[in-house]
């Protein structure tokens, strides 16, 4: 254990370049999804990948597939594609803007459900410390039938190497809580 203890700080204490905050990038990672609308409570886990890429020096497209296995047998893969723009608002602090399609395919036994509909973001995404990124998000989802919602995200990434990240993720929603951890790989 004090090894571990040792070895992890010893990561931490190893220098890193200062980053500028990257749009390019890929990531994937482990994902916990609960959901409590009072009569209705499950809870689901998965997988999630993602990735951006700088279209210019303001704009940016990304996309992202979520499946997740909830209670009950009930299976959900989300696909989501669209743009953004980002602007600094001072150095290492860009304030982004995101629009995007989400579609929705769920499946309990014989049972198929799917939904679509438009999500958008804003918020900001910050170098803290010059291996740190920090961001925090309001998005708001409205998928046609099975629900809208808005949710407070926040997202953390340590740069153990110019292209490689470790992070996590907490989204909290008035009737859903979700949280993630991942790696990132830049690859500019």
């Amino acid at each position: 254990m004090r090894m571990l203890a040792a070895a992890t700080l010893l990561a931490f204490a190893l220098p890193v370049t200062a980053q500028e905050i990257d749009y390019d990038f890929v990531e994937a990672g482990l994902y916990y999804d609960e959901i409590d609308t009072g009569d209705f409570d499950v809870d689901g886990d998965g997988f999630r990948i993602a990735g951006s890429i700088e279209l210019s020096p303001r704009w940016h497209a990304f996309t992202s597939y979520e499946n997740l296995d909830f209670d009950f047998g009930v299976d959900v893969d989300t696909f989501e594609i669209g743009g953004g723009y980002h602007v600094p608002l001072v150095p290492d602090l860009d304030l982004v803007v995101e629009l995007s399609y989400v579609t929705s395919d769920g499946r309990s036994g014989p049972i198929d459900f799917d939904d679509s509909g438009l999500a958008a973001s804003l918020g900001v995404r910050t170098m803290l410390l010059p291996a740190l990124e920090v961001a925090g998000f309001v998005d708001y989802v409205d998928l046609d039938d099975i629900r809208d919602d808005t949710m407070l995200r926040g997202e953390t990434w340590y740069e153990w190497t110019p292209s490689i990240a470790f992070g996590a993720s907490l989204e909290i929603g008035s009737d859903e809580v979700a949280f993630g951890f991942g790696a990132r790989w830049y690859y500019q």
